[in-house]
């Protein structure tokens, strides 16, 4: 019963603050449940096969591998800007990579990809993507935040890796600002420190409450 209690709670919590805070504690198979309930017209998981539909009509299908120990998970659709993102999922869970893929045809799908690290949040006015990811102790995946020109073949006006600190629950507020929470980790008190902070996009570079980002 308690087990049953628990999942139940997970399942809320991924599909109350979607996908920004599962990121953080990777329950992807709940992220990609709400995306595809979401959009069943768009993709559908078959057992162990994620199968997207492209503009052209055409089906692709990204078939997790149990010998090379990969897994696929759709985590974000946004037709808007016609791109998908697809987490890729390495070595038990070890190694997180996030894939933007452009939904023209099979060709471009695979070939015009861009591994963008993390999880993309899109702005209000559809132009830029915000990609966060958060692995400070084992460093095997993205940690830090970046920012794409979605208008411009997505350019990055902005990006940072950190060794120290990271972001999650990332959302924006308008065009041009982000709330963000930063969590470092205290060694003494053996937990995470989370502060949120609104970040101020300008001019190509992040502002942090008036003083510009410093690593």
């Amino acid at each position: 019963m308690k087990v049953k209690y628990l999942f139940i709670l997970l399942m809320v919590a991924c599909a109350s603050s979607a996908a920004e805070n599962c990121w953080v504690h990777s329950c992807d198979k709940f992220i990609e449940v709400k995306v595809l309930r979401s959009n069943a017209d768009f993709a559908e998981r078959k057992e162990e096969s994620l199968r997207i539909r492209l503009d052209d009509g055409a089906t692709v299908s990204l078939n997790d591998s149990e010998d090379e120990d990969i897994k696929y998970y759709l985590v974000a659709y946004f037709p808007e800007v016609n791109y998908a993102a697809i987490e890729t999922v390495e070595y038990s869970g070890e190694i997180r990579s996030v894939y933007l893929h452009p939904l023209k045809d099979a060709k471009a799908f695979y070939s015009n990809k861009r591994n963008i690290g993390g999880f993309p949040v899109l702005s209000p006015d559809k132009k830029r993507m915000a990609v966060f990811g958060f692995d400070i102790h084992a460093r095997f995946s993205f940690n830090g935040l970046s920012i794409y020109n979605v208008e411009d073949a997505l350019s990055l006006e902005f990006g940072f890796v950190s060794d120290v600190w990271g972001v999650s629950d990332v959302t924006w507020v308008n065009n041009n600002e982000l709330s963000v929470l930063k969590k470092t980790y205290d060694e003494v008190k053996e937990k995470y420190q989370n502060e949120p902070v609104t970040l101020k996009f300008k001019n190509g570079n992040i502002v942090f409450g008036g003083a510009e980002k410093s690593d």
